[in-house]
């Protein structure tokens, strides 16, 4: 029997059937139904994918991006038995963000799978619940002969030296990432850098089959598979079609229906439509919006320009803006991993040199205390960097911060009024404003360490020029 995942869309154009069927296993068709891919975005997927794995196509990643049970993991599984059973030398990869992802919902499915469409899975016990235990144990198992690796994302990037080395030395032709969109970047670039390595004759490609990340919609996933921003490069080597809930016609319709009863607007839009929307429940800086507060700016020699800073090792960090008094445009962002004050201020100092405008210095008030480490105060440091550099500027912090309520409402504020807009360069400033929420204490949530620093500097700066209280103050007729 042919390949059974070739949609008929293709079977006319596909010209090397020798070549194709040589790597295709003969089941009996009685024993075993057909799979075939329901109507919309699942059929695009295999109408898309099917003649680049066999001959070449441009693709290296595919996200399967798909709400809730909307069959996305039975689609990943379909693909990689079908390379499987195409040519069972290659190599794969199965992997998700854990162990217990990894043995209660993706090796479930695939052991499903397997089961209802005949494909010979190893190990294989009396139940996919069974079988995706101890294929989680030994960390391997076999689809049509073709092995497969199974590891936890920790594998790759795990906080300890002895939990990477695991993924150390793996390499692949066909990569499965079960809900990759929730873990970052650089376990991506690790992951990839072990694609389409190794013997096979069908390309190296890698699925991740994952709904949008509901706590950071807008993170690197968006950035590679989805945002119109990409250049025609990004575009051709990493694809993704949506699956909406609704489209999956073998599920049951009173899930969908509570679902869409029990969840917001918001969360409908990610978890059952597969749209990307930004949450507002919970989040710090909740009147920013994408389609209305991005655009691109440069920087308006005829202007002042202000620079804002949050200081800390890692990240140091710094924005640049400028304001015509009823606005603000931030048009840069300087975010410097494993660094420090003196790295930043010299960063900074040079790139102001090169515009040679006066600055307007905005930031932590915080910053003129001496640690019981150093002698200088942080901005003694930026300061003396700037006379240095030949930068000249004047003082717009004061002695002590705004509280941080206060200088949130103003950044709303400024929001709401369409009175902030930021350059799409600034993606670390982005991230703030999506991801950062309220903890339970009311205090903004700074357990991510790399998270909140360059909305700081933000705050700092709205609060300097365009102070929410003041506003208000002004507004009553008690200002002035």
């Amino acid at each position: 029997m042919l390949n059974r995942i070739i949609t008929p869309k293709y079977k006319g154009k596909i010209k090397d059937w020798g070549k194709l069927h040589s790597f295709t296993q003969t089941v009996d068709a009685a024993s075993y139904p057909v799979f075939e891919p329901n109507p919309g975005g699942q059929q695009e997927i295999f109408d898309r994918l099917s003649l680049s794995s066999i001959y070449g196509g441009a693709y290296r990643w595919y996200w399967i991006l798909g709400g809730i049970n909307s069959g996305k993991s039975t689609c990943a599984a379909a693909f990689i038995c079908n390379q499987a059973r195409l040519d069972p030398s290659i190599r794969i990869l199965i992997t998700a963000n854990s162990y217990p992802q990894l043995m209660m919902s993706t090796l479930v499915a695939l052991a499903e799978f397997c089961e209802k469409f005949g494909y010979k899975l190893e190990p294989s016990l009396p139940s996919p619940e069974d079988t995706a235990a101890k294929i989680a144990a030994l960390k391997h198992c076999k689809i049509e002969g073709a092995y497969c690796f199974v590891r936890s994302a920790d594998s790759f990037t795990g906080a300890t030296e002895k939990a990477k080395q695991g993924g150390r030395g793996i390499q692949v032709r066909i990569v499965w990432w079960d809900e990759g969109s929730y873990n970052d970047r650089m376990c991506f670039q690790t992951i990839d850098g072990r694609l389409g390595r190794g013997a096979g004759s069908v390309k190296g490609i890698g699925i991740i089959s994952s709904s949008i990340n509901r706590i950071n919609p807008f993170n690197w996933t968006y950035d590679l598979f989805a945002s119109d921003r990409r250049d025609e490069l990004q575009k051709q080597i990493y694809g993704s079609t949506i699956i909406p809930t609704t489209e999956n016609i073998h599920a049951d319709p009173d899930f969908v229906r509570s679902q869409e009863a029990s969840l917001t607007p918001e969360l409908r839009a990610l978890e059952l439509e597969g749209r990307f929307v930004s949450i507002t429940t919970g989040r710090v800086f909740n009147y920013f919006k994408r389609d209305r507060h991005l655009k691109s700016l440069s920087v308006n020699l005829n202007l002042y320009v202000c620079v804002s800073f949050d200081f800390n090792r890692s990240p140091a960090t710094c924005l640049i803006a400028q304001s015509s008094g009823r606005s603000v445009e931030v048009v840069r962002e300087f975010y410097l991993l494993e660094s420090d004050t003196m790295q930043l201020a010299e960063a900074v100092a040079q790139y102001l040199r090169k515009l040679g405008v006066s600055v307007l210095v905005y930031g932590d008030s915080t910053g003129i205390q001496r640690t019981a480490n150093s002698k200088f105060t942080n901005w003694q440091i930026v300061w003396d960097t700037f006379s240095r550099h030949g930068v000249y500027g004047v003082r717009k912090y004061p002695d002590r911060n705004a509280s941080v309520l206060d200088s949130v409402h103003s950044v709303n504020n400024a929001f709401n009024r369409d009175e902030i807009f930021i350059d799409p360069s600034c993606k670390e400033l982005i991230a703030d404003l999506e991801f950062l929420t309220w903890d339970k204490n009311d205090k903004i949530d700074k357990r991510d360490i790399k998270r909140s620093h360059l909305g700081d500097c933000l705050r700092y700066l709205i609060d300097g020029i365009l102070p929410y209280r003041r506003e208000t103050i002004k507004r009553s007729g008690r200002w002035g």
